[in-house]
């Protein structure tokens, strides 16, 4: 059993971002406050009941859907743990030091051993049904392998690309389709592995460039980037494998998408007309906007939406706060 710390939603703080568009439109950033003593945070994901995951400085924390703030733990003689994915049952993935672990509703913590001599590993998302996705890595060589971690414990790893030997899994959905990236050291691909381990490489845009997949919904939708040269492109893929460019903010170059809910909605980051990075959300028609970031900040990012529109991610002045946006 982990011991966990919990406190009040005392810290949370709605503010209202001023911007351009309609009042009826503004979104809200609330600050998702940190642990006791410490400075910054994070948040990484959100499930359907507006369950928050991330970190506050070095330590694992989960938001209730009202504010309130717990320390999850690592693993005994771990000092560091951050919690990446989270599913509608509250079943949370992470990572306690350089192990993949999951930590259970009962608040017990439980380790994701990779196969073979790997010895450390990430997990990033976790469906309804309990498979974990992650990767582990090598070190010495540089190597990852995508893994997929079934409810009942058994590991198994999806092959890279043919001509490559590594690949990185980023999400996965409830039909255990996975989506990521596979290497070679010189070129990055985007990767959609099926149920059964067969590997597809996504389609780029014209004129080619590195691509990764990020994020994948119910539907099959997929959302990532393409880099050509020192621009990168924030993409959505549909399911029949067609690759559609989003728009960056006006005046803006590069973008990202991180993640997309099963309406459409894409969240991510693009750049603006100052050069600044942004946290944004594209709708279902491609239409982005800025989410703001709270008072004083000026950069920030969207990591992850719910299928009701609700976005998390991080806000970056001075410090960095773990932060949620209302649609």
């Amino acid at each position: 059993m982990i011991t966990r710390r919990v406190m009040t939603g005392a810290l949370v703080v709605a503010v209202a971002i001023s911007t351009a568009m309609p009042a009826a439109a503004v979104p809200t950033v609330t600050d998702l406050g940190v642990l006791p003593g410490m400075l910054n945070s994070a948040a990484l994901d959100i499930n359907v009941a507006g369950t928050v995951v991330g970190f506050s400085d070095n330590r694992a924390v989960r938001w209730s859907a009202d504010g309130r703030i717990t320390d999850l733990g690592s693993l005994p003689g771990d000092q560091d743990s951050s919690a990446a994915g989270i599913n509608r049952y509250g079943v949370i993935v992470g990572t306690s030091a350089r192990k993949a672990v999951r930590w259970n509703t009962d608040g017990t913590i439980t380790t994701l051993n990779p196969p073979g001599d790997y010895s450390e590993a990430s997990a990033v998302a976790i469906t309804d049904s309990g498979v974990v996705a992650g990767s582990s890595w090598d070190f010495p060589t540089g190597k990852t392998r995508a893994l997929l971690w079934e409810a009942d414990g058994v590991v198994r790893e999806l092959e890279p690309l043919p001509g490559d030997n590594s690949a990185t899994i980023q999400d996965i959905n409830g039909d255990s389709i996975a989506v990521g990236y596979s290497t070679n050291g010189f070129s990055v691909r985007a990767v959609r592995w099926q149920p059964d381990g067969t590997a597809t490489q996504l389609a780029t845009l014209p004129g080619g460039g590195h691509t990764r997949a990020n994020g994948i919904n119910q539907i099959g939708m997929i959302t990532g980037t393409v880099q050509q040269g020192s621009v990168s492109y924030a993409v959505r893929w549909e399911r029949n494998g067609s690759i559609t460019k989003l728009d960056a903010l006006p005046g803006g170059q590069s973008a990202e998408g991180t993640e997309i809910n099963d309406t459409g909605m894409i969240v991510g980051w693009s750049l603006d007309a100052g050069g600044e990075s942004r946290p944004v959300r594209w709708a279902a028609d491609g239409s982005v906007t800025d989410l703001g970031v709270l008072r004083g900040h000026v950069w920030g990012y969207a990591e992850a939406v719910s299928n009701n529109g609700m976005a998390v991610g991080r806000s970056i002045g001075t410090n960095v706060r773990g932060v949620r946006w209302s649609r």
